[in-house]
């Protein structure tokens, strides 16, 4: 992706007065679109994937690319999915809801 492209997504990332929708990138040219428009933006992003692998990988790439770009990773969560039907009558794992929990409670107190 040219420098030229990218500084016009983030000149209308940063002017955009609605949620944008950005397609058509491999996976990490979108994770390294996504960390510079991070980097540079002055609002809160959060994404929406379409299934877990998928934000799982996004997720695993974001770090990489706050690493190089010297951003520190705490800013990322992730907040995974239930993994499982609504019609059985067991839980998601401990893991999953505790990980949920923690995002939740950094969205609350303005850490993320």
């Amino acid at each position: 992706m040219s420098s030229r492209l990218a500084s016009e997504i983030l000149r209308f990332w940063n002017t955009a007065q609605k949620p944008a929708k950005l397609g058509g990138l491999n996976a990490s040219a979108s994770a390294w679109l996504i960390a510079k428009l991070i980097s540079e933006s002055r609002n809160n992003v959060a994404l929406v994937c379409s299934d877990s692998d998928t934000s799982t990988k996004l997720h695993q790439d974001l770090k990489t690319f706050f690493a190089l770009l010297g951003l520190p990773s705490e800013q990322l969560d992730f907040f995974p999915g239930w993994e499982q039907s609504p019609y059985l009558a067991y839980a998601p794992s401990i893991k999953n809801r505790v990980r949920r929990l923690r995002t939740l409670h950094r969205l609350g107190r303005g850490e993320i």
